[in-house]
């Protein structure tokens, strides 16, 4: 029984797994994390904080949204749908350190 790829479904919802697209969204969730935490320049957060929320912001937007919002079936859909997931998810992070650096003076 070959390993990949990977099936995964869940409510009427299949998603593909293979390992060239997994590397491809890690790769693009690291770079577009590292830029993002680039421009917005807040303090306190780490070059490998913006990396791994970048990487799980991909994930998610690559594997949850495109199916759950039916973005796009193809490659091009799930890399713009990894895109917006990472921007959220490292946005998301710098709003929490700022306020909690706010909170804290």
């Amino acid at each position: 029984m070959p390993l990949l790829p990977f099936v995964l479904s869940l409510a009427d919802i299949t998603v593909k797994f293979t390992l060239n697209n997994l590397a491809l969204f890690l790769i693009l969730g690291g770079v577009i994390g590292l830029g993002t935490g680039y421009l917005m320049k807040s303090k306190g957060v780490t070059i490998l904080g913006d990396v791994v929320f970048g990487l799980i912001g991909a994930l998610i937007g690559a594997y949850v949204l495109t199916p759950a919002l039916d973005i796009g079936r193809g490659l091009l859909g799930q890399s713009l749908a990894s895109v917006f997931g990472c921007v959220l998810a490292v946005a998301i992070l710098h709003f929490v350190v700022v306020v909690r650096q706010k909170a804290r003076a």
